[in-house]
């Protein structure tokens, strides 16, 4: 199974208050992140994680702990020389990811994976096009990773709703 995550931002105290996440400090945070990503994510599977893992530089010790082979992107509080953006292909789209919601995409793109945001938005279509772009960030996904079908799923009900 495929999926993704952005800005989990563990050891990073301030982004309790920053963004209203639901913990009373830094430890409870980490730990209920790491338990919700090891509740759904296995062994074998993929997952993206876009950007802005980790406030500390020890984000091997962090990333032992999580299950899944983890693909890194980088974020703007990343120290690691990660990816910086990639294309893969799902189901009939061709998914642009990046951490920060991109001011440009590449040609052929039909949806864009970002993070960044935090609880600002979920969906919304890139600027003024047809291309849907999506917030992975943990903050709207009820502090866990997405998975690939829940974000088709969700996509497809939100398309709907748009066109009403």
């Amino acid at each position: 199974m495929t999926f993704f995550a952005s800005d989990m931002h563990l050891a990073h105290e301030r982004i309790i208050n920053y963004t209203g996440r639901p913990y009373k400090n830094n430890e409870e945070m980490n730990e209920s992140l790491i338990k919700n990503w090891n509740e759904i994510v296995k062994p074998t599977d993929t997952i993206y994680h876009l950007g802005d893992f980790c406030f500390a530089s020890n984000y091997k010790n962090w990333e032992a702990r999580l299950n899944g082979k983890i693909i890194f992107f980088k974020g703007n509080h990343d120290k690691k020389r990660w990816l910086y953006s990639a294309t893969i292909k799902f189901a009939d789209y061709r998914v642009y990811m990046t951490h920060v919601p991109p001011d440009n995409i590449p040609e052929g793109i039909s949806l864009v994976l970002c993070g960044h945001v935090h609880e600002k938005w979920k969906m919304k279509l890139w600027r003024d096009t047809q291309i849907p772009m999506i917030n992975v960030g943990v903050d709207v996904w009820n502090y866990h990773p997405v998975g690939i079908r829940t974000l088709l799923n969700e996509l497809g009900k939100w398309k709907k709703e748009i066109v009403k």
